[in-house]
């Protein structure tokens, strides 16, 4: 799969989930990292290109747990509370509280518990 290169960010994101269930962070941050290089297709709508955010935000908040990238982790949450908008940064905001809370910025966690 890695040759093929799949344009279909819908199956990049579930190969970066499967990379993880196998313990190869590398292979699951190169599927997210190709994640976010890919396009989005101009019919798509708002709430469905933050839908699809989201499950990348999550999926790399729970590769920066399980490989213990906590700073990486902690960019990561910074960027989605960015990034994402509504109802999805709120989705997200348990995610990126413990992003911070594994890099022991204490903080930054409360203030997120605060919101």
């Amino acid at each position: 799969m890695d040759q093929l290169r799949p344009p279909d960010p819908e199956l990049r994101l579930g190969l970066a989930e499967q990379w993880m269930q196998h313990e190869d962070w590398d292979r699951a941050a190169a599927e997210l990292a190709a994640f976010e290089t890919l396009s989005r297709s101009p019919e798509m709508m708002d709430f469905e290109v933050q839908k699809q955010k989201l499950r990348m935000y999550r999926t790399g908040a729970r590769l920066a747990l399980r490989s213990g990238d906590r700073e990486g982790g902690v960019r990561l949450a910074e960027r989605g509370l960015t990034d994402l908008t509504d109802s999805y940064r709120q989705a997200f905001l348990s995610n990126a509280i413990s992003l911070h809370l594994a890099a022991e910025r204490l903080d930054a966690a409360r203030r997120l518990l605060d919101e």
